[in-house]
């Protein structure tokens, strides 16, 4: 089990990486947001600032994790199948950041629609995912080898499912709205294509992910494949959210 576990980290410092990488930018398009925009409402600025802190907390528990396997344990087999808390408790935080963008656009569907129907349908989908991240912090506690991760197999795939059928919902929903507001005006319509063309993107690009993760995931349970993809999911939502 533990040889097996030690031949995926490098699986898992690839994904560590790559969320350093993007949390880098998420740091540049958080300076620039609170720079060019320094009129927006005041909650508006309270969501960006909370979702820049969480981005951070998440990648500082992936770091530690690393640490704990890699430096403080190095050279110790036995101790690469035992779940730290680190690794743990990332999962409520990165369920947390995809709640807030799910919300956020469920938000932005029912202000632009109308229609109550499509934002509750997102925003209960939501409330799935981060549900079951929180479920899934919780009994990761209870198990004592990363090999049990399989007993919670469904929990991913509830939850990373949810996520993706919530960006598309929204996604879709958003372009239509937008479509409807075409008008006779060029300089609209380009600003409106260009709007849709940044919702499109942001939900497909975090669909592919989260599907990618549940199902990187539902075929090595046992392994750090999928936590690499699940890591860039969180990142991938603070930095849509503020291109947006």
């Amino acid at each position: 089990m533990a040889p097996s576990l030690n031949s995926t980290f490098g699986a898992g410092m690839i994904g560590l990486f790559a969320s350093a990488t993007l949390y880098g930018v998420t740091l540049l398009q958080t300076f620039r947001y609170f720079r060019r925009y320094p009129d927006d409402r005041v909650s508006l600025k309270w969501l960006i600032s909370a979702l820049c802190f969480a981005d951070t907390a998440h990648l500082v528990l992936c770091t530690w994790s690393f640490h704990w396997y890699l430096v403080v344990n190095f050279g110790n087999v036995e101790n690469l199948s035992i779940p730290h808390w680190t690794m743990n408790l990332q999962a409520t935080v990165n369920g947390f950041i995809g709640v807030s963008f799910l919300l956020f656009n469920a938000r932005r569907v029912y202000h632009m629609s109308s229609k109550i129907c499509l934002a509750a349908s997102i925003f209960t989908l939501a409330m799935v995912h981060g549900t079951l991240c929180i479920y899934f912090s919780v009994e990761s506690f209870v198990l004592d080898d990363f090999m049990e991760y399989s007993k919670l197999t469904w929990v991913i795939c509830v939850g990373l499912g949810s996520s993706a059928a919530a960006n598309i919902l929204a996604a879709l929903s958003l372009c239509y709205c937008l479509k409807k507001s075409r008008t006779s005006f060029l300089c609209s319509n380009a600003l409106i294509t260009r709007l849709m063309l940044y919702t499109i993107n942001s939900g497909i690009l975090t669909s592919i992910t989260a599907t990618i993760s549940l199902a990187t995931f539902a075929a090595m349970p046992t392994n750090f494949i999928w936590l690499s993809f699940f890591w860039i999911l969180g990142r991938f939502y603070v930095n849509s959210l503020l291109a947006m």
